[in-house]
């Protein structure tokens, strides 16, 4: 009669799934915790493997937690000053400026656990497009002068003081332009004080119309594109769905299904009526094997924007005997939570390929 070992004895006598571990230095056995897995779904179910190249989705809770304000000051040091602008020889500051920070939710994601974990094949026509927002911006020598006049008042501390520097400061401005060669500033002010009398007939007229037609001259706009804003990249995928059994067709109709389910908003009934909560969120990444793709780029956090399901792919309906549309096509469209900074290249999650 064959004997059980002390591991399967001890799992048959306490009907455990998993038997606890021998310590060999306590001389007792202690609770086997095994790792929770997440739910894994795979399609195709026999291409996928631990050589392959695949998109992986892993679908994560939104805490409500993850952006929002922490405490921080906006400068560091013992001052309490920030210098912001120089004018003349008086530094120009905002005295006692503290705020916060905020908190980026693609930050607190990264070891979040994943609920459901689905596996596709590598979509065709994949890429990456990083951009940033760049506009024009003008701004004349007597526009910059008047900033001048103005930074110059503002070295004051009190807001009465503040009137009166700048009153003197005009003063003293409408005095330097009277010794200005050409006084081409009474020509502008002239210019513009035409241009607002005809207006009031209906008269499409402007300054720089009125300097044009009087002097032949222009006013001189400094033109220079500025950087003003970031942008949050979006990511488009498209996939041919045809199950080739049974088994492989409850897949397909479970990776449908929770994707809609995890993309959609929720109602919370322990909470205040008339609220909602946010849908779940994606960590979205190219892989080879058991790791990430050592080439292609590598994603935020995202949310998933839309959705698109075809049941009649091939352009009519046909269905297996279960139901099972025999050809669909599956898009979906993510957007990242936060955008691309410089420093998230040297990030560990930038992955050793091309980034972000």
């Amino acid at each position: 009669m064959a004997t059980l070992g002390p591991d399967t004895a001890v799992k048959f006598l306490t009907n455990s799934k998993e038997p606890p571990k021998w310590n060999a230095t306590k001389k007792q056995y202690e609770k086997n915790v095994k790792k929770q897995h997440n739910k894994i779904m795979r399609y195709p179910m026999d291409i996928i493997s631990a050589s392959t190249d695949y998109l992986k989705i892993e679908t994560l809770k939104h805490t409500g937690k993850g952006s929002g304000f922490g405490q921080g000051e906006m400068f560091t040091g013992s001052t309490s000053e920030i210098v912001v602008g120089k004018s003349g020889e008086k530094d120009v500051a905002i005295k006692g400026m503290k705020g916060g920070s905020v908190k980026e939710i693609n930050k607190t994601l990264h070891n979040a656990l994943a609920d459901v974990t689905i596996m596709l094949p590598i979509p065709q026509n994949i890429g990456d497009s990083n951009s940033v927002g760049w506009g024009r911006n003008e701004i004349n020598d007597w526009q910059a002068w008047g900033a001048d006049v103005a930074l110059k008042a503002s070295s004051v501390d009190d807001f009465g003081g503040f009137g009166n520097a700048l009153k003197t400061a005009a003063g003293q401005a409408f005095s330097e332009m009277d010794e200005s060669p050409g006084s081409s500033a009474i020509d502008i002010f002239k210019a513009k004080l035409i241009a607002s009398g005809t207006s009031i007939f209906g008269g499409n007229v402007t300054a720089q119309g009125i300097l044009g037609r009087t002097t032949g001259q222009i006013i001189n706009s400094n033109v220079e594109l500025l950087f003003n804003s970031v942008t949050l990249r979006a990511f488009t995928f498209n996939w041919n769905l045809a199950p080739r059994d049974e088994k492989e067709a409850q897949v397909v109709k479970n990776i449908i299904r929770t994707l809609k389910q995890k993309s959609a908003a929720k109602r919370d009934p322990d909470k205040s009526f008339g609220f909602l909560n946010a849908p779940d969120l994606f960590r979205i990444s190219y892989m080879s094997g058991s790791g990430k793709h050592k080439f292609l780029n590598s994603f935020k956090h995202c949310a998933l924007g839309s959705m698109n399901v075809n049941y009649t792919a091939s352009g009519t309906y046909a269905t297996y005997e279960d139901g099972t549309p025999v050809h669909m096509q599956l898009g979906l469209t993510f957007q990242e939570l936060n955008p691309i900074y410089a420093e998230d290249y040297d990030d560990s999650h930038a992955g050793e390929g091309v980034g972000f």
